[in-house]
Parts: structure tokens; sequence; C-alpha cells
């Protein structure tokens, strides 16, 4: 997913393109899923019955970029002073958990009925809603990704990609259903197929519910990301070297704290002077950080052993933390 961190636009504007993104998702997945179930009933198939299934679920996610946008987006405030993006988190959870109750339940009934003994081929009809419908899902990912770019928003690039996934997840059903309407004594593929679309599903709301959960553990970023912090801040002549590097993620954004050792000979005036800058350097180089916190402390007087002037790196005795 791309990220464009340049010419960010304006929190209005970021809104108006995210609720259309989420407005035309709902709207293209309601119809996809109402051809694919009324397709599945009436020709037989259980494997289009599945993936109508799995894009009532995606209704509900384009529906969370509607409604919960307000919410996650709002300004911080006395009583939630970090803001309120741990919502979206909250959000994406729920919608990873209902997808795992639904892949259950799919596979368990494709599994039970293929003991059925009685079972009726797919049609050509259900094979052709089956191509529609990776045709217009890959459609619907492009000009998402595009609207995602304008908006510079990750939750949108994340909805465009689980288009793209359901593109992908509805190829083994087009082959399932044709392998049936073709060759009537390998109907049971299409139940088999159904099957297949409920793993997917599981792999989809894996990948929504791993990084949620990782979220509220307040997983740290990645190793690179903390040594690009560690860069930044260090990059005055001043500043003598950081530890105590804490990180953790509000939805896309990430959270700072970390100590900044500089000369004990300088005024508080001067400390304060080279934590803001230090601050200002990240949040510019790194624009998804939300906030910096920043502890000033004299160089010298609480390191394990000192570093050699105009070296910038974390103090031993007190490691940064890293996920």
């Amino acid at each position: 997913m791309d990220k464009q961190h340049a010419a960010t636009p304006c929190p209005a504007d970021v809104r108006r393109l995210v609720r259309r993104a989420g407005w035309v998702g709902v709207w293209a997945n309601v119809i996809l899923s109402a051809i694919k179930l009324a397709a599945g009933y009436f020709a037989h198939s259980q494997a289009l019955l599945a993936d109508g299934v799995e894009s009532l679920t995606d209704i509900v996610a384009s529906m969370l970029l509607v409604v919960g946008v307000k919410y996650w987006e709002a300004p911080p405030d006395a009583s939630h002073p970090h803001g309120h993006k741990r919502l979206e988190t909250l959000f994406s959870a729920g919608v990873g958990l209902a997808m795992v109750a639904v892949a259950a339940g799919l596979a368990w009934n494709a599994l039970h009925s293929l003991r059925d003994e009685s079972t009726l081929s797919p049609n050509a009809w259900a094979f052709a809603v089956a191509l529609l419908t990776i045709g217009s899902k890959e459609l619907l990912y492009r000009w998402t990704l595009r609207q995602s770019r304008l908006a510079g928003s990750p939750a949108v690039a994340a909805n465009a990609w689980h288009h793209r996934s359901d593109a992908i997840s509805s190829l083994p059903v087009a082959l399932a259903i044709g392998l049936a309407w073709i060759s009537p004594q390998w109907a049971f593929v299409d139940k088999v197929g159904a099957v297949v679309v409920s793993f997917f599903i599981l792999h989809a709301a894996w990948k929504i519910l791993g990084p949620a959960l990782n979220e509220l553990m307040d997983k740290g970023a990645p190793e690179e990301e903390v040594r690009r912090i560690l860069d930044l801040c260090c990059a005055a002549p001043e500043v003598r070297g950081a530890h105590h590097i804490r990180t953790r993620y509000l939805s896309a954004g990430v959270d700072v704290s970390l100590h900044l050792l500089v000369d004990p000979n300088l005024t508080v005036l001067q400390g304060h002077t080279l934590a803001h800058e230090a601050k200002e350097r990240i949040m510019t180089g790194m624009p998804h950080v939300l906030d910096v916190t920043i502890h000033v402390e004299p160089f010298g007087q609480t390191t394990a052993r000192p570093l050699a002037p105009g070296t910038c790196e974390p103090v031993p005795a007190t490691p940064q933390v890293t996920p």
C-alpha cells in the first residue's frame, strides 16, 4: 500500500474522500451480494452463495469508513487526550471476529452438505456471475486505491486491498462452478469451492485482526523506524544521545516518547529548545508520527559510560525498547 505523505489534504477533504470511497464500496457490495446470493440460490451453487455472504462482510467494512471516520478523526479532548484512534482499532477487530464467525459457518455448512448425495450442478448463470464478480472487484480495487492516495488514508487503502482480495478469492469460485457446470459428475467440487472461500475469509480476517490486536497490546514500531527516530533526534550537534525510545501505534499513526541527552551545562531554555527542535525533525521527517514526548536529561549524569563527543548512540545501560 502506497503512503502519500506529501501534500496531505485538509481534514474536511479527508473525511469527504473517505466517505465517498466508503459509500461506493457499500453500494457496489450491496448490488454484488444480491446478485451472487440470488444466482447462487437459483443456480444451485454453494460456492457462489458463500462468496455472496463474504460480500456482506464487505458492506460492514465499507460502512465503517462512512460512519467511523467522524469519530476516530475527532481531535483530542479533555477526556481523550491521545485522541480517538483506538475506536478505529476496535471497529476493525469487531469486523475481523465477525468474518471468522462467517467463515466457520460457511465451512461447516459446506462440509456437512458434502455428505448429501443429491447434488445439483450449477448452471451457466452462476459461472457468468462469478466472472462478473472478479471483474467488478478488480475495478473497485483500482478506483478505491486512487481515492486512498488522494486522501492519504491507510484505512481506505486497506479497504481497497480488501476488494482486491475478494477478486482473488472469487477465482476458485469461478473455477469450481465452471468445472461443475461442464462436468455434472464433478458437481461436488462446487461445495469444495465453498470451503476454499471460507479459508480465504479466514485469511482476510486474520489480516484485520492481527494488526488490531497488536495495536491494542501497544506493539511498538519496527527497528528501522526506531533507528530513524534516533537519527532525527541526534541531527543537532548539541544533542549527545537518546535512549528510552518507546513507540506505540494509534491506528496508522505512531506515538513516540524518548529521553534526550544534552550537555549538562546548558540552560533549561536551551534544553527545551533542543527538545522542541528534535520533535519538529521527527514529525517532519516521519509524517505518520502523531506526537513526540521528550524528557531532557543531562549527558554523562545518568549514563553507564560516557559517549564520544559527536556520537549519538543508544545508552547500553538503558536500552531502547524495540519490538
